[in-house]
C-alpha cells in the first residue's frame, strides 16, 4: 500500500479467526490491498466502499465448523501430542520468519515442511480443533502462495496473520 494514501483502518477484532480468514482471501481474490495489524485491517481509503461490502458479506459468517459425527475419536497418543505442540510452534516461528522473508527460498521450505506436520497431526491439548483447521487451512494456502510464487507481500500479510492466530497457544 502507498504510505502517502489516506488510510482506513477496521477494528476487526470482535470476529473469530475464520471470518478474518473468509475476509482475508476475498480481499486478495479482489486484488484489495491490505494489511492486518493484529485485528485490525488497515486498507487504503479508495478501497473503503469495496471493502465494507465485503466485511458486511462476512460479518455473519457462520465460523468454520468440523464434522463432528464421533464422541472424541481415539484419544491421542503422548508422542502425537508432542508432536503437535512441537509442530505447532515450529509453524509459529516459521509464520514470524516468512513475514520478514517472503522471498527467501529456505525460509519458504521451513514454512512448508512445518504446515505439513501441522496438517497430518491432531490438535493439540486445549487447542479447539476448529481452530486447529483453520490453521492448518491457513499453513495449506501459505504453502500454496509460496509453491506459485505469490506477491510477497500478500505471503507476509498471511504470514502475520497466522503467527498472530498462535501467538497465544505458543
Amino acid at each position: 500500500m502507498n504510505e502517502d494514501a489516506d488510510e482506513i483502518v477496521f477494528d476487526l477484532g470482535e470476529w473469530d479467526a475464520g471470518r478474518r480468514l473468509l475476509l482475508n482471501g476475498a480481499l486478495d481474490q479482489a486484488g484489495i490491498g491490505h494489511v492486518w495489524e493484529a485485528a485490525d485491517l488497515v486498507i487504503a481509503a479508495e478501497d473503503e466502499e469495496a471493502v465494507e461490502a465485503l466485511i458486511d458479506e462476512f460479518d455473519d459468517a457462520e465460523p468454520l465448523e468440523l464434522d463432528d459425527d464421533d464422541d472424541g475419536g481415539e484419544p491421542v497418543s503422548e508422542e502425537d501430542e508432542a508432536a503437535a505442540q512441537k509442530a505447532m510452534g515450529d509453524l509459529f516461528v516459521a509464520a514470524d520468519r516468512l513475514v520478514g522473508s517472503p522471498w527467501d527460498g529456505g525460509v519458504g521450505d521451513d514454512f512448508a515442511n512445518a504446515a505439513g506436520d501441522v496438517a497430518e497431526l491432531p490438535p493439540p491439548f486445549g487447542i479447539d480443533p476448529a481452530l486447529w483447521a483453520q490453521v492448518a487451512e491457513l499453513a495449506g494456502s501459505l504453502t500454496e502462495q509460496l509453491d506459485a510464487d505469490a506477491d510477497g507481500d500478500v505471503v507476509a500479510s498471511d504470514a502475520r496473520m497466522l503467527r498472530e492466530l498462535l501467538r497465544k497457544y505458543v
